[in-house]
C-alpha cells in the first residue's frame, strides 16, 4: 500500500463524525439483521404472510391486510380493481386464510365468504418470468371471481406483464408506512412481542431496503468526502465467489485421500490419490490437466451457484469410452450417463452444493455452513463409493 493510499484510509476512519454516526445508526441491535434477513425474499414473504393473516398476528386482526389492500386500490390510478374501496371497507376479513407458496404464489390470501382472493408477488431483487403473473391470475380466477394482484417491489415498479393482468404495484415504502402507523394506533391491543417485531422489521427495511433520509445523507457525505478511499476499498474487497473458493480449497486440502490439482476463482479441480495407481488414468499426454490425469473432480464456482462434477478429461479416446461404458453400468453410483466422450470434458457425476435460490437467501455465514455440510456428506457417503467403483474397473 502506498503512502497516499494509507493516508486516504486514515482520513476515512479517523475522526470522521459522519462515519461514527452512520456506524451508530447501523450498529443498534436489530432482530432481522441478526438472523440475516435483509435481502432474503422468502423470509420477507414469511413475515408479511404472518402479519397479513388475521388468525395468526395476535392483536392485529384484519388491520394490516385491509389497510394494505385499501392503499393499493387507492393508488391504482386508471386501473379498475374487481373490488372497490367501499366494498372492501364493508367487508370483514376475519375469516380470510393466508398461504405461502400455494401453486408457487409467494403469498396467497383467500376469503371464501366474499368470493375473492389476493395474490401477492414479492420481487425484492428479481423480476417476473415465464408469464407467471398471468398464470397465477388464471389459476385463482377459476375459483374466485373477484381477484386482486399485488406486485410488491422495492420501488413500486410496474410488472412487465402489466397489460392483461389485474396486478397493482406497491412498494416497501408503503409497507413501512402502514406498519409504523399500525404499531402506534394499535399499541394497546397488539401483543408486545409482535409490536417489537414490527418495529424491528420497519427499522431493518429503512436501513437496507427503503431509503432512510438521515442514512442517505450520511452515506452521500462520506462518499463525497472520501470517494477515492471508498473506491480503493471496493477494488480490494473479497466477494462471495472468492470466499467460497477459499473455503473449497481449504476443505480439499484438509482431506488426505484427495489432492488439489488446480484452482481459479471459478474452477477448483481435485483428484483421488488412489486413482493414480491405475496407469491408464494418469500421465496421458493428451490430457489438458497439468498432471495428465484423465479423471478429475471440479467445483464450478460461479457467482450464484456452486456445483461439484466428476469429469473425464480429454485424452485417449479408447480409455475415455471404456470409462463411459463402466460408468453406465454403475447407475447407483454415477448420475450422468453420456454415450460418448466430448472433445474437452465429459461429466459422469454431478452434485449441486448451492443453488441460485439458496445463494440469494442465505448470508455469507450460512453459505459457509451449507457448503461444509454438503462436503461432509459427500466425503463420508458418496466419495468412497465413487472411488472404490473406479478402482474396481478394468480400463486396460
Amino acid at each position: 500500500m502506498s503512502k497516499d493510499e494509507r493516508k486516504m484510509l486514515e482520513e476515512l476512519i479517523i475522526n470522521n463524525p459522519d462515519l461514527e454516526r452512520l456506524e451508530s445508526l447501523l450498529g443498534e441491535f436489530n432482530i432481522f439483521d441478526a438472523i440475516g434477513v435483509r435481502r432474503q425474499e422468502l423470509r420477507h414473504s414469511d413475515f408479511l404472510a404472518y402479519l397479513l393473516d388475521p388468525n395468526k398476528s395476535r392483536g392485529l386482526g384484519e388491520t394490516f391486510s385491509k389497510k394494505l389492500l385499501q392503499k393499493a386500490i387507492q393508488n391504482s390510478g386508471a386501473s379498475k380493481p374487481s373490488i372497490s374501496l367501499f366494498e372492501l371497507d364493508e367487508m370483514s376479513l376475519t375469516s380470510m386464510r393466508v398461504s405461502r407458496e400455494w401453486n408457487n404464489i409467494d403469498i396467497f390470501l383467500r376469503d371464501d365468504s366474499h368470493g375473492f382472493a389476493v395474490v401477492v408477488e414479492n420481487k425484492l431483487d428479481t423480476g417476473e418470468h415465464d408469464d407467471q403473473l398471468k398464470r397465477y391470475q388464471q389459476a385463482v380466477e377459476k375459483q374466485y371471481p373477484k381477484f386482486i394482484g399485488l406486485y410488491l417491489t422495492i420501488d413500486g415498479s410496474i410488472p412487465q406483464e402489466y397489460e392483461g393482468t389485474d396486478y397493482l404495484p406497491i412498494d416497501y415504502r408503503i409497507i413501512c408506512g402502514l406498519l409504523e402507523n399500525i404499531s402506534v394506533t394499535k399499541s394497546s391491543t397488539i401483543n408486545s412481542n409482535v409490536r417489537l417485531l414490527i418495529e424491528h422489521y420497519v427499522e431493518m427495511l429503512r436501513r437496507h431496503i427503503v431509503n432512510d433520509s438521515e442514512i442517505d445523507k450520511l452515506c452521500q457525505s462520506i462518499y463525497d468526502n472520501h470517494t477515492d478511499a471508498l473506491k480503493l476499498i471496493y477494488e480490494r474487497k473479497r466477494d462471495q465467489q472468492s470466499l467460497i473458493r477459499e473455503l473449497v480449497v481449504e476443505l480439499i486440502n484438509s482431506e488426505r485421500s484427495i489432492e488439489l490439482e488446480n484452482d481459479t476463482k471459478s474452477s477448483i479441480y481435485f483428484a483421488i490419490k488412489k486413482w493414480d495407481t491405475i496407469r491408464s488414468l494418469k500421465f496421458d499426454s493428451n490430457s489438458w490437466a497439468r498432471s495428465g490425469r484423465l479423471l478429475l473432480f471440479i467445483f464450478d464456482n460461479y457467482a450464484n451457484v456452486l456445483t461439484l462434477r466428476l469429469i473425464i478429461c480429454s485424452g485417449d479416446v479408447d480409455i475415455q469410452q471404456k470409462i463411459i461404458d463402466w460408468v453406465n453400468s454403475q447407475e447407483k453410483v454415477f448420475n450422468k450417463h453420456p454415450k460418448a466422450p466430448n472433445k474437452t470434458s465429459t461429466t459422469i457425476y454431478s452434485q449441486q452444493f448451492i443453488s441460485s435460490r439458496t445463494y440469494k437467501e442465505l448470508s455469507s455465514e450460512e453459505l459457509d455452513a451449507r457448503v461444509r455440510v454438503e462436503w461432509d456428506d459427500f466425503v463420508e457417503n458418496k466419495l468412497p463409493k465413487i472411488a472404490e467403483t473406479i478402482l474396481a474397473a478394468d480400463f486396460s
